[in-house]
């Protein structure tokens, strides 16, 4: 159901996520002059409630009608504690913010926005040498895959996993793209 007048009558309806983690922290109703104060505070108000000393805002996303927004933030550690008194207080799992996150971090380096980080050290190299770093990776998992030590194994998958997404990315591509071609090519299940 679309309510067009709804931001112009009612507020508008706001969702706090942290941003680490992608859990839903709060929601509630607020107002373009609240949001505007929260961005430029870096802090949260609504309507009914300020959340001013728990979350820091770090950035947002609207809906088509700007009827809802939804602020990721970064959380204190005062915000376990609080939320439990929220409407969401049972766990919001998304396992895919972390994988998120990286993709962000290595795409501001190839844009050149964030500097010394391991990844641009990577980058500096290029291409063939990101990609000799992810087949040294690739093999190294193939060895541990053979082995009984499970630890082992998850470093060299995770290592693999690192250099692909930013070989990925130095070629242009996500790993939503990746995704895409996967289901186009309907392999046999």
């Amino acid at each position: 159901m679309k309510d067009t007048n709804f931001s112009k009558e009612k507020g508008i309806i706001t969702i706090i996520q942290d941003n680490k983690t992608g859990k839903v922290l709060a929601s509630g109703i607020s107002t373009d002059t609240l949001i505007k104060k929260s961005q430029l505070e870096r802090k949260i108000y609504l309507n009914d409630v300020s959340y001013d000393d728990l979350y820091i805002w770090e950035e947002c996303f609207w809906n088509k009608d700007k009827s809802v927004i939804l602020i990721k933030v970064k959380a204190n550690k005062d915000s376990e504690k609080y939320i439990i008194t929220t409407d969401f207080a049972e766990e919001n799992k998304n396992s895919y913010s972390y994988l998120s996150s990286l993709e962000k971090k290595i795409g501001k380096s190839i844009k050149g926005e964030k500097q010394n980080t391991h990844i641009t050290t990577v980058l500096k190299k290029g291409k063939s040498k990101i990609a000799q770093k992810f087949g040294e990776e690739a093999v190294e998992l193939v060895i541990e895959a053979a082995r009984e030590n499970d630890k082992l194994f998850k470093d060299e998958a995770a290592d693999v996993f690192y250099y692909y997404l930013i070989l990925l990315q130095e070629r242009g591509f996500l790993l939503d793209d990746i995704l895409k071609q996967l289901k186009l090519q309907k392999r046999k299940i």
